[in-house]
């Protein structure tokens, strides 16, 4: 009985320490954890925790996700936040603006930084990146089980809705569906919709980092 009240305890705390993912970040902005109060630079792809406060400046902007309830909240500075367990609470008058997404949609999202620590992409401007993913068993369409070709299907289905709702300048329904390609290890098929997002926005870095990753430069021949 102990021991199960402590695995309870414990993922209680594992889901909270872990529920809300940074997605995109532009300009100078910072957070500070309740243990520390230094202020440390917020980057794309973090997890932050309750309690997190963040602090936006003017035109600086942040999307964050919350992965339990789908929730998506893009603050544009000046506005200062603390993360909480359902949603943020904000500190001052500044509000975000809020859109609902599919769970699903926020499951593939919480699959990115994985996927990007896969690829030797520890953080945003980082100039170390893996060549190409050899160290990754990759799969073809075909050779998909059932149940990962469901999976599959699943995801360009809900790609096609959340692409339908998106507002102008969100990349929320590629990172999904790139969040599911590469838990499946399509490579083929990451190849194609990180091409497509590269030209859908030109100045995202994750997907030029992702880029890189699935095109390394060739070996020179040898002499």
């Amino acid at each position: 009985m102990r021991a199960l009240l402590i695995m309870a305890m414990l993922t209680l705390s594992a889901s909270a320490h872990g529920q809300t993912l940074v997605t995109q970040v532009t300009g100078p902005v910072t957070y500070t954890v309740p243990a520390a109060p230094a202020k440390k630079p917020v980057q794309a792809f973090m997890k932050a925790r309750t309690g997190d406060a963040f602090e936006l400046p003017a035109k600086a902007s942040l999307r964050l996700v919350y992965y339990r309830t789908g929730r998506q909240e893009i603050w544009t500075g000046p506005a200062s936040f603390r993360v909480g367990k359902g949603e943020s609470v904000a500190i001052g008058s500044a509000r975000p603006a809020v859109s609902q997404l599919p769970k699903a949609g926020a499951k593939g999202l919480r699959r990115v930084p994985s996927l990007l620590k896969r690829a030797g992409i520890t953080r945003m401007g980082a100039s170390r990146v893996r060549s190409g993913g050899d160290d990754i068993v990759w799969q073809a369409l075909k050779e998909l089980t059932p149940q990962a070709r469901v999976e599959y299907e699943a995801a360009l289905v809900l790609y096609a809705e959340m692409d339908k709702q998106r507002r102008p300048g969100d990349p929320t329904p590629e990172l999904a569906l790139i969040g599911v390609l590469g838990k499946l290890k399509l490579r083929a098929e990451l190849v194609v919709r990180v091409a497509a997002a590269r030209k859908r926005f030109p100045k995202n870095d994750t997907f030029a980092m992702l880029d890189a990753w699935l095109h390394p430069p060739k070996a020179p021949p040898a002499k």
